[in-house]
């Protein structure tokens, strides 16, 4: 438009007022076709980036959500140790109890109860065995189906794997769980929850100095039309300066003194199952030195 303006005013000093309006008009479509021209590549190129940035939002997602899944076999990894300590007990058990019942069945002059409780336990030896065994197996093939669980024998069925771990760091758990309480949704994606919960507040009371108390309290309850899950530990807490990111992947506090994975995917991984899959919300709370606490709500048709 200037440069229009420019060339009419050198124009008009030697030409008559129509090549005035003519180079006027020149200049003016020619600019005008030059800002065409630019607003279009600079559309083409927004709408190339605003692409290219998709694909890369959904290639990230796609990588989170696959490292997420290998997290939580890494999870079912590092407790191994524990798991082999109490099927070892187990089998030990199994092993007396069947000696007992070997030497009842010599031995004529027991009475018929006896060997009905020995038998008894031994049911009971056996089935703690298969459901720890077809716990772990359903963890490891990652089975998506949708059952109708009871919550509250979920959540001991994961405390079942860290046992070896409780008694080795002291650990005392406090259930109140409310036992009539039922979710239809992915068994397997709630049981990661609570694992990833577990190892995290396990993480936490090692760092406490020895002979200190370790404590993990869990509550469950119903509330109108939502189930409350809190998970609380007296661990060394969480710096209020990381409240913030303690949900982002690869963000983690932790120190590495045991050598331990610590990849910062534990507690995103509860979040967006919390969210993706329960339709629910988690929200944290802790005071530095004394421990953190975990609020969980998951609408009670959540599938």
């Amino acid at each position: 438009m200037f440069f229009g303006l420019f060339l009419c005013g050198v124009v008009y000093s030697r030409s008559t007022l129509v090549f005035f309006v003519f180079w006027w008009l020149i200049s003016f479509v020619f600019i005008n076709f030059i800002i065409f021209h630019l607003s279009t590549k600079i559309r083409r190129e927004q709408k190339a980036f605003f692409k290219k940035k998709k694909e890369f939002s959904f290639k990230i997602k796609t990588c989170l959500d696959k490292m997420t899944d290998h997290y939580n076999i890494i999870e079912i990894n590092k407790i191994s140790f524990g798991i082999y300590h109490d099927l070892s007990n187990i089998l030990t058990a199994l092993n007396l109890s069947l000696g007992q019942l070997k030497a009842k069945i010599i031995d004529q002059k027991n009475e018929l109860n006896n060997s009905e409780n020995v038998h008894r336990d031994l049911v009971d030896i056996s089935t703690k065995a298969f459901s720890l065994v077809s716990f772990l197996r359903d963890q490891y093939k990652q089975k998506m189906r949708l059952d109708n669980f009871k919550i509250s024998e979920e959540i001991k069925n994961c405390l079942m794997l860290f046992n070896f771990y409780f008694t080795k760091y002291s650990i005392k758990i406090k259930l109140i769980l409310e036992d009539n309480l039922f979710l239809f949704s992915s068994k397997v994606k709630f049981s990661q929850l609570i694992i990833n919960l577990i190892s995290n507040s396990i993480d936490s009371l090692k760092q406490k100095k020895i002979g200190s108390s370790r404590k993990i309290n869990i509550k469950l309850f119903k509330n109108n039309d939502f189930i409350y899950l809190i998970f609380k530990d007296n661990g060394i807490g969480i710096d209020l300066k990381d409240l913030s990111s303690i949900f982002d992947p690869f963000f983690s506090s932790k120190t590495n003194k045991d050598n331990n994975i610590n990849c910062g995917l534990g507690l995103f991984s509860c979040k967006r199952i919390v969210e993706r899959d329960f339709s629910g919300r988690i929200k944290v709370k802790s005071d530095l030195g004394r421990g953190a606490k975990f609020i969980i709500r998951i609408p009670v048709n959540s599938a």
